[in-house]
């Protein structure tokens, strides 16, 4: 501390480069946005509108936004079987259980079909 300053060294300071990001798909240019257009047509508008306008009850507001990203993120497939998802019969699983310190963050959830999901968490 310095002058009530918190001080940190140059070294200290680290960056990494983004992975996995298009330079092509971004809101910035013409191409950019037409690029996340074709990307997006794959979903089925009707069913995002009904997961956006259906949130989970008792479940974080991270969780929630996770289920519509990963609707787009999966291009609106079931995770193991690839067939497009269906109202009334698609659940997100947790790949790490919250009861063994798993979150609801993007990379820990996955779109499943209900019964698959029931076998999953039998276990």
């Amino acid at each position: 501390m310095l002058k009530n300053k918190a001080l940190i060294p140059v070294q200290a300071i680290t960056t990494k480069p983004p992975m996995c990001v298009s330079l092509k798909i971004n809101n910035y240019t013409e191409e950019g946005r037409k690029a996340t257009h074709r990307y997006l047509q794959k979903v089925d508008v009707g069913i995002m509108r009904y997961i956006m306008c259906n949130p989970v009850q008792r479940k974080s507001v991270e969780y929630n936004d996770n289920r519509i990203a990963l609707y787009a993120g999966q291009s609106g497939n079931y995770s193991i079987t690839k067939r497009k998802l269906e109202v009334g019969n698609m659940e997100v699983h947790h790949k790490l259980p919250r009861h063994q310190k798993g979150t609801d963050s993007y990379k820990n959830l996955t779109w499943v079909l209900k019964d698959v999901h029931i076998l999953i968490t039998c276990n």
